[in-house]
């Protein structure tokens, strides 16, 4: 085996939000079904799972625009490129999958999706029907014109609407590679083989504990699955062995692997462009079975 390497819409007309949802986004800092991250801004809990404020080794090399929030944390900010920054940006929880030789819809395909029900969107639309209740009427996401009819009806055929999908799945491609990034969720992970149909697939996933895993299969066959630092909890071939990764525990395990894709791969995902529109499908559950 070779080594692996909103559109704002504002109307006269738009129904009032019930004092029972007025409540809940107050109590959730304006979404219902999850703790609200939207603008990415970053929360105590986040950096404490992983073992304090980041070093100076955390940043990516080279990049300048992180910013200093009011709390003294960073921010991802325009022009961030490289991987390890998704640790971050996505505190809450995320799924990074990297899938060699496919498009961004062969690689939602490959996972279930079907050509008809991928829709562009950006990651705050995305969030936004994540987060919304299924009572909550669709004048509250600020992205929908809510009376284009067309746009709803796409919507609501693809699995967005009415109720919010268990995850959603946006892919894009860079430098020969689809990527696929999912907010909390981790379907992508649990089709790795598939993914590897053309060469390698790689999935890192970290949940809203802390705890992450690490996938990787190689031309369609799942060659092993771990957690970085806890060699004793791999499911194949160890980590050293198939990749030639080994993490001695200094630093968030996710982190110490996005730079190691880095490195080996030399990809690099623009902050940007991950924000902006992506195909995206939407699931009813995070994975089968």
């Amino acid at each position: 085996m070779p080594r692996p390497l909103r559109r704002r819409w504002r109307s006269a007309g738009r129904p009032a939000r019930s004092a029972a949802s007025r409540s809940r986004r107050a109590r959730t800092g304006g979404g219902s079904r999850r703790a609200s991250c939207r603008g990415l801004e970053r929360s105590a809990s986040g950096f404490r799972a992983r073992g304090g404020a980041p070093d100076d080794s955390f940043w990516p090399q080279g990049t300048s625009s992180w910013r200093t929030t009011a709390r003294g944390h960073h921010e991802p900010g325009p022009g961030e490129n490289g991987l390890r920054w998704i640790a971050d940006a996505y505190d809450i929880g995320f799924t990074l999958t990297l899938s060699e030789g496919l498009s961004p819809s062969e690689l939602l395909r490959s996972v279930g999706a079907e050509e008809r029900h991928i829709v562009p969107l950006t990651r705050s639309a995305a969030y936004d029907l994540l987060l919304r209740d299924e009572g909550d009427h669709i004048s509250d996401l600020d992205f929908l014109d809510w009376e284009d009819a067309a746009a709803v009806a796409r919507l609501t055929s693809a699995g967005f609407l009415p109720a919010p999908p268990e995850t959603i799945v946006r892919a894009g491609s860079v430098a020969g590679w689809a990527y696929a990034l999912e907010e909390l969720g981790c379907r992508t992970g649990t089709y790795v083989a598939a993914l590897s149909e053309r060469g390698r697939a790689f999935a890192v996933h970290r949940n809203a504990t802390g705890i992450s895993r690490v996938d990787y299969g190689f031309r369609g066959e799942g060659v092993t699955s771990f957690e970085p630092g806890l060699p004793h909890l791999t499911n194949g071939v160890p980590a050293e062995e198939a990749l030639g990764f080994v993490h001695h525990g200094t630093g968030a395990g996710d982190v110490a692997f996005l730079r190691f894709l880095e490195d080996e791969l030399g990809i690099c995902l623009s902050f940007e462009e991950t924000e902006a529109e992506l195909s995206s499908a939407a699931f009813p559950h995070a994975a089968d079975g």
